[in-house]
């Protein structure tokens, strides 16, 4: 999937059939032709003006013929798509409720999917879904980003364990019917961890936890690929962010963010002391505490010696301040 050759050789073909296709309008066969360059000339741009120019130039091709563009898309799924659903001059983002899923390997079957968003925030009570045959896919090799907003019955059972979620780089994970405990352990055990790269986990709503409650899997599994953690709103407790501190320093992993969380001064201390002896390059942790007397002799702007990105947000006082 991250391979454009394919994807240029066929606007390359476009180009020298255009005029050849038997009910095709020349002039759309090249604005097609031209939206995928563009498109992968975007995706190879560093900066985001220069990249936001290219993007605004292949989307204004792409107006005049988009409805018939996404046809193979809205043929199976009856829904319309948003131009952001285009990556690098093809549908590549599959998005809906959870109750979607079962129409994945159709779509995957004529898109080259790669992104894939299931939410469930507006469904009340969560619905018990059949991931069976998204599970089976063989597709789901090729997506590189899950983003399941809203954990509904069947996904850690189903989806997490499936077989072909080798490739995915990043999982986003959000509150609902399973302990974020649960889902994490289960996305440990299976193939999904061997290429993992971003593991972010959003307990948005209260839950009731002990601290660090089935987090453990943090730890214990292998998480080979590894660079990026990100938690809100999970408690954790003092021990276990420090020992993810000191895991994450002693592997060179790029950063640990965790955010909303409670935690006493002392452990606020000690996460980042565990984190600076090795190679992190950023930590940023947003919590309740008091952060100006625990770091550097009560200065909160002032990071300590040696760290390589650092950010501590949190409330002190009677909460009204915000020290960054």
């Amino acid at each position: 999937p991250g391979d454009d050759t394919a994807r240029l050789a066929y606007a390359d073909w476009l180009d020298e059939h255009a005029n050849a296709l038997t009910g095709r309008d020349p002039a759309e066969v090249h604005a097609r032709a031209a939206f995928i360059r563009l498109q992968i000339e975007a995706e190879r741009t560093a900066g985001w003006s220069q990249r936001n120019a290219i993007e605004t130039r292949a989307y204004e091709l792409a107006v005049p013929y988009f409805l018939r563009w996404c046809e193979a898309y809205t043929s199976a799924t009856d829904r319309m798509l948003s131009p952001s659903g285009f990556r690098r001059g093809f549908i590549g983002r599959f998005q809906g409720t959870p109750a979607d899923a079962v129409r994945f390997p159709a779509v995957a079957a004529v898109c080259p999917i790669q992104d894939v968003a299931l939410d469930a925030t507006n469904l009340s009570p969560l619905p018990s879904i059949d991931f069976g045959p998204m599970a089976a896919c063989p597709a789901l090799a090729r997506v590189r980003r899950l983003d399941f907003r809203v954990i509904v019955p069947g996904f850690v059972e189903t989806l997490l364990p499936s077989p072909y979620l080798t490739g995915l780089r990043t999982l986003r994970m959000s509150w609902g019917h399973a302990p974020p405990g649960d889902a994490v352990a289960a996305a440990s055990a299976h193939p999904v961890a061997t290429a993992l790269r971003e593991l972010w986990i959003d307990w948005a709503r209260e839950t009731a936890l002990t601290p660090g409650q089935g987090l453990g899997a943090l730890l214990s599994a292998e998480w080979p690929a590894l660079e990026t953690l990100c938690v809100a709103r999970c408690e954790m407790g003092d021990q276990l962010l420090r020992a993810l501190a000191a895991d994450f320093s002693a592997r060179g992993r790029h950063g640990l963010h965790v955010y909303d969380i409670r935690l006493t001064a002392a452990g606020l201390r000690a996460a980042v002391e565990a984190a600076l002896p090795g190679q992190i390059r950023s930590l940023s942790l947003g919590c309740s505490t008091d952060v100006r007397s625990t770091l550097r002799g009560g200065d909160p702007h002032t990071s300590p010696p040696g760290s390589r990105g650092l950010w501590i947000e949190g409330y002190y006082g009677d909460g009204d301040a915000l020290v960054n």
